[in-house]
């Protein structure tokens, strides 16, 4: 199953993050404080700002904890934006040589320990080609729980004879959710392990502040018009959206004026008939 089918995006990152021990996905008192970092490709949700960086753009996604959500974009590969780079290194060693300066220090997490990527917390997509017959969830999911991994999402679809296995996981620890492919790959009703891939990013990134416009903070989604499109009329004799049993009526603020009633579109007299002129002021009238 691809990842479009999901709602996601597979993107190449980069992830440092600061671990403290007790993320979601470790007992408490048994998580390692340090530095995570990792290299790997993975799938995104498609509203992460990430998934939009495509082509030569390079994009850093920070999440702090006063400074909220920044992101920092552009163009990162090709012979003039490499060339600026390189040169505004070599201006600014340069100008700390003038001044007898040094350039900026480590940062204060430079002695912090490296985390063991066994104990990085992550998620995982796992695609398993089983076969289309009864009892095939029950060992594959018996397998997770041996290794203390809690499913969030199964799909399955069917293929004549076999069927395709897609498990989206919670978070856990990168050994376990290793050891529990691992075991997957030996169980009988597994024909093969097709992909898998670790997932990052939370669905909650799109619009945090939106609640009525985004159906993942549970409100509908709003179609708006596109630039120079009309609003959609009533065809003759279609009757008017009636209100939900216990749905108020909307009310105007006080001061708020009602809508100005619409007038009718003009329609193009034909040939053979003359259309009556609308009345109305002229142009010298008061």
């Amino acid at each position: 199953m691809r990842a479009g089918a999901l709602g996601r995006v597979v993107k190449l990152l980069a992830i440092c993050e600061r671990c403290d021990g007790n993320e979601p996905g470790n007992e408490p008192g048994n998580g390692q404080s340090g530095v995570s970092v990792r290299v790997h490709p993975a799938m995104i949700p498609r509203s992460h700002p990430l998934a939009s960086v495509s082509e030569a753009y390079n994009a850093v996604f920070v999440e702090a904890e006063s400074a909220g959500r920044l992101m920092f974009y552009g163009a990162g590969a090709g012979g003039t934006p490499t060339a600026s780079a390189v040169l505004g290194d070599i201006v600014a060693v340069a100008r700390n040589r003038l001044a007898g300066t040094r350039g900026p220090d480590a940062s204060t997490y430079a002695g912090l320990p490296v985390v063991p990527m066994g104990e990085t917390l992550t998620r995982y997509h796992v695609s398993l080609d089983v076969d289309d017959k009864p009892g095939v969830l029950a060992p594959v999911a018996e397998a997770f729980a041996r290794h203390d991994v809690s499913i969030e999402a199964v799909r399955q679809a069917s293929r004549g004879a076999e069927a395709q296995l897609v498990i989206v996981t919670h978070t856990a620890r990168d050994a376990a959710l290793a050891a529990t492919v691992r075991e997957l790959e030996a169980l009988p009703v597994v024909r093969a392990v097709a992909s898998v891939m670790r997932v990052e990013g939370e669905e909650e990134l799109c619009h945090p502040h939106a609640t009525r416009s985004c159906p993942r903070r549970g409100g509908s989604a709003r179609r708006r018009r596109r630039p120079g499109q009309q609003r959609r009329r009533r065809r003759p004799g279609q009757q008017r959206r009636r209100r939900r049993p216990g749905q108020q009526r909307r009310r105007r603020r006080p001061g708020q004026q009602g809508r100005p009633p619409r007038l009718a579109p003009s329609r193009r007299p034909s040939r053979t008939s003359t259309a009556p002129r609308r009345a109305g002021r002229s142009r010298g009238q008061g």
